[in-house]
């Protein structure tokens, strides 16, 4: 999403202006509302129109800040490790016995091993792993 905030007078860039840039520009956006603190917000899937829609917004409107959160990832739990390992060994292992993991990690999707613990039974270890959309939907 694209956040457009609030200048410091607490005015708001107006419907009709966004719709203006939005139009003229072709951007696709997906939903466009107002949150709770007032803020319009904008669902924009491609990556290249968000690029477009702030770096005009920012142009037309340099009272406004502008940003785009970061996109939040899933992450996935592996359990049932036998044994303690450190997360760089054991993306190392994972990356190795999966060849399209692999290759889609290789090509920018996320895989990051966050951290292993001990699981509750105390006998195995358990794993948190962030991936990308992609990853997780194999």
């Amino acid at each position: 999403p694209v956040i457009v905030k609030m200048n410091s007078s607490g005015t708001a860039v107006a419907d009709a202006d966004l719709e203006k840039i939005v139009t003229e520009n072709k951007i696709q956006v997906e939903k466009s509302y107002k949150n709770k603190s007032g803020e319009n917000v904008l669902l924009i899937e491609n990556c290249e129109d968000r690029e477009k829609l702030t770096n005009k917004l920012q142009e037309l409107h340099p009272d406004h800040e502008i940003f785009q959160p970061p996109e939040r990832l899933p992450t996935i739990s592996v359990a049932n490790i036998i044994e303690n390992i450190s997360p760089d060994q054991l993306k190392d292992k994972i990356l190795s016995m999966h060849e399209e993991i692999s290759s889609m990690a290789n090509r920018g999707s996320v895989f990051e091993v966050l951290y292993i613990r001990e699981q509750r039974s105390g006998a195995r270890y358990q794993a948190c792993i962030r991936v990308s959309n992609e990853i997780r939907k194999l």
